[in-house]
């Protein structure tokens, strides 16, 4: 996983395998486009009531989504544990359900 600050500062990359998130100021909201290796882009918001360290991004509209009953992401949640450490989740809608994968990442030095 990798970050960085581009678009004369106004973006910020993450690039995760084969896959890109970009976050963005949106006028007072703080946004995430995420494309996925499934072809689709869903778009998320950070949701303002998260505790201090704890950054929930729930979907709030999805573009090149062929059925609606797809598997796509619904939520991303980042915690940071300490400067070395943070807990990613990422929920997946599919179908009726929800299905999740944790990751703990390290920074490299």
């Amino acid at each position: 996983m990798s970050y960085d600050v581009e678009s004369n500062a106004t973006i910020v990359t993450e690039r995760f395998g084969k896959e890109l998130s970009v976050f963005y100021i949106d006028g007072g909201n703080f946004l995430m486009s995420h494309f996925c290796n499934r072809g689709n882009q869903p778009r998320l918001k950070l949701k303002s009531s998260s505790p201090a360290g704890r950054y929930e991004f729930e979907m709030f509209d999805i573009t090149n989504q062929k059925e609606a009953s797809d598997a796509h992401v619904q939520k991303i949640i980042y915690e940071i544990l300490d400067p070395q450490h943070m807990n990613l989740e990422i929920i997946w809608k599919k179908g009726a359900g929800e299905e999740s994968e944790k990751y703990v990442l390290t920074k490299l030095p």
